[in-house]
């Protein structure tokens, strides 16, 4: 098969519903040097027929990876894709959105700068905002970030620790940081996250203040976008789900953390390993400690309210 510039890795799963928007939005983007790999996790409707209509009707475009384990969920699902890639760029796409038409042009152009600029040997991840809209795309939010409270711009290894602020379904990344994530270990708390984590603390993270998907929100969604308000309605409602019993699991975030240090310890700076180490130890800390080296260190979440409910919860 020939080489292509940009592979998409569609990872599915029961996805009959919005699949060939998904797939017909793709195929229809301006720029075309792409392939997409699709790894199906064992659906039982019928993802696979209408996976293998797009196949036969555009077999220079489609190239289904086989699974060869029992279904284990997106993170093992998409670490598989990755591992069969070999394009020079790559981007991570859900089943049941609908990409705008510019979208891998206006990521590869971002990215490609950077690797002018640096280097492409250089692990480099790009991503954007998105719209967020409802099962019929009706606009719900025009900016994903602000629906949800997210500030692209926190990227700081010690940020992103303790929170991801990077949507796969919106990122391009080079092959430098592809051969550097997989196999993605179990301790990863999402596939996404664990890519962040490596640009964020071996190479770069940069974002573009422009939607390039319609983000579709329906009741089969596996995350989805939670809206953020500054009504008191929400405030409450928030304050009472912070309060409630293991909201914040600590231990999640540590034992990524863990792993993330064995597996890129020679990778890291003395102090990138110190920041780790320090927060690999939180949970040995008492009450107070635990609290003041958070925010020391800034291992805090934003909005603020997320933050107050980590450390009310930690």
């Amino acid at each position: 098969m020939n080489e292509v510039i940009v592979e998409i890795l569609l990872a599915t799963y029961n996805g009959e519903k919005y699949l060939s928007a998904q797939l017909e939005s793709i195929l229809q983007q301006s720029f075309q040097d792409i392939r997409i790999l699709i790894r199906d996790d064992g659906s039982t409707d019928s993802t696979m027929s209408i996976i293998q209509k797009f196949a036969n009707n555009h077999s220079s475009k489609i190239r289904l990876i086989p699974k060869t384990e029992t279904t284990r969920g997106p993170i093992h699902n998409f670490s598989k894709l990755i591992t069969a890639s070999t394009a020079p760029y790559l981007m991570l796409s859900d089943q049941d959105d609908v990409w705008l038409p510019n979208k891998i042009d206006l990521l590869l152009t971002r990215l490609q700068h950077l690797e002018q600029e640096y280097s492409n040997q250089l692990p480099i991840l790009v991503h954007s905002d998105m719209y967020v809209v409802d099962q019929d795309l009706h606009v719900l939010g025009n900016s994903f970030w602000k629906y949800i409270g997210v500030n692209p711009n926190r990227k700081a290894f010690a940020n992103l620790l303790i929170q991801n602020n990077v949507t796969g379904c919106a990122a391009i990344f080079n092959r430098a940081l592809a051969d550097l994530c997989g196999p993605i270990p179990e301790e990863a708390m999402m596939h996404d996250w664990w890519l962040a984590l490596i640009a964020s603390s071996i190479g770069i993270i940069d974002s573009i203040d422009i939607p390039t998907i319609l983000y579709r929100q329906h009741n089969m969604n596996t995350l989805g976008a939670q809206h953020f308000s500054l009504k008191l309605s929400y405030l409450i409602e928030k304050t009472r789900k912070i309060l409630s019993p293991d909201k914040y699991i600590l231990t999640d975030y540590i034992q990524q953390a863990d792993s993330f240090y064995s597996n890129y310890e020679h990778f890291l700076s003395e102090t990138q390993r110190d920041l780790l180490n320090i927060f690999r130890a939180i949970q040995n800390q008492n009450f107070i400690e635990r609290r003041k080296t958070m925010i020391q260190y800034g291992f805090t979440k934003a909005p603020l309210i997320k933050n107050i409910g980590l450390l009310i919860n930690i």
